[in-house]
């Protein structure tokens, strides 16, 4: 709910490094009175601890209720990084991808950014359909990196459906340059079945393969590219970890294909595995998957 603005300044908002105390700063109050920014007066010091304090301190609402610890939020604490950041988000993919058709009644649309974002400032974010803006449960993952917009409803049938991308600032305060649009166009009906792997190249207990091959997996529906990476498909040799590579998701995303950066070892046993990590457009985790290997001699 919005506070009262005179109520809100550095003595009943603080943040204090935790090695050189309190941070010289400016504290503001958005139009709506729902949101406090703290703008220090220089930069904060390379990886020192910082703890941000609100609750209990004398901030209140309009009609004197005092501001207080939830059971959801509280007074916190972060490090900060080592540079400074003067450049922008990016968006670097929008599931479900742009005129993508056919597309689950209960999807989700997932917005990957190109670096950590401020939560507080996703409220231009929207998705919108025949009857205009739809409501959406918000949250993230990967570190504040990837946006997730879940219907609180189906999605209409048939229908198409606009992804709109702006105001978007990192946690430095930069915002994206650029409005990022997207539109994609609803099935018939919901998809409620988690998809799996229904092939893999090499085929699992092969031999004599070749150190030059790839790696492809063959899934038995679409599935969200955004989450297909290093830490879902892996390949590893045996008593070793898994190597570098590169991934790339067929454009009818019904395949991953991963290409590794060197040649692998001869006459060495690899595994390789997907992991529930993967999701199809409706966020339904993909079935795990593991199979191996041996390369020629």
């Amino acid at each position: 709910m919005p506070v009262d603005p005179g109520s809100v300044n550095t003595g009943t908002f603080s943040v204090s490094d935790n090695t050189t105390g309190a941070v010289a700063g400016t504290t503001s109050v958005s139009a709506d009175q729902q949101t406090i920014n703290f703008l220090p007066n220089s930069p904060l010091t390379a990886n020192h601890g910082l703890s941000v304090s609100f609750s209990n301190r004398g901030i209140t609402d309009l009609a004197g209720n005092l501001l207080t610890c939830s059971s959801l939020f509280c007074n916190f604490s972060f490090t900060a990084g080592t540079v400074s950041s003067t450049t922008p988000p990016s968006v670097t993919g929008v599931s479900p991808a742009n005129q993508l058709t056919q597309v689950p009644i209960n999807a989700q649309v997932v917005v990957q950014f190109s670096e950590p974002v401020d939560k507080l400032t996703l409220g231009q974010v929207t998705l919108s359909g025949p009857s205009g803006l739809v409501n959406t449960a918000v949250s993230m993952s990967n570190g504040q990196t990837t946006l997730i917009l879940t219907p609180v409803v189906p999605l209409t049938a048939a229908s198409t459906y606009v992804v709109t991308v702006t105001g978007v600032q990192d946690l430095s305060g930069n915002t994206m340059s650029a409005v990022v649009t997207t539109s994609f166009t609803t099935a018939s009906g919901a998809d409620l079945t988690r998809a799996s792997v229904t092939s893999v190249s090499p085929a699992n207990g092969a031999t004599l393969v070749p150190v030059n091959t790839v790696i492809t997996v063959q899934f038995s529906k679409r599935i969200d590219p955004l989450t297909v990476s290093t830490a879902t498909f892996t390949v590893t040799p045996s008593g070793g970890t898994a190597i570098s590579g590169s991934l790339v998701v067929s454009a009818d995303f019904l395949s991953a294909t991963f290409t590794p950066n060197a040649p692998l070892l001869n006459n060495k046993f690899y595994s390789m595995s997907v992991t529930s990590g993967i999701t199809d457009l409706t966020g339904q985790a993909l079935i795990g998957f593991s199979s191996s290997f041996t390369t020629t001699p």
